[in-house]
């Protein structure tokens, strides 16, 4: 859902999140890395390569232990486990 919060200006692309929903995000993120701890893993947070610039950007300031990267920058050799998956309530 956050892909269809991409916006174009002259200035680049940006995204255009809800303040409400953005502390929701951070938050429901947040709670997960609670797990990774637990497992003693290192997080990473899969994202599509479109939103993984501005999914980095707004998280960086708020949990800067998590690695944020694309699909595509998965090597095709690394095994990866699915520990979880962010769930982010949306009000309307």
């Amino acid at each position: 859902f956050l892909t269809q919060n991409l916006r174009t200006t002259e200035q680049g692309e940006y995204l255009a999140l809800d303040p409400q929903l953005a502390k929701n995000f951070i938050q429901a993120i947040d709670q997960n890395l609670g797990t990774f701890a637990n497992l003693r893993r290192e997080p990473v947070l899969l994202t599509s390569t479109a939103i993984r610039p501005h999914i980095r950007k707004i998280l960086e300031r708020f949990i800067r232990r998590l690695h944020v990267i694309s699909y595509n920058e998965v090597p095709p050799d690394v095994k990866l486990q699915v520990i979880g998956q962010i769930k982010v309530p949306v009000h309307a």
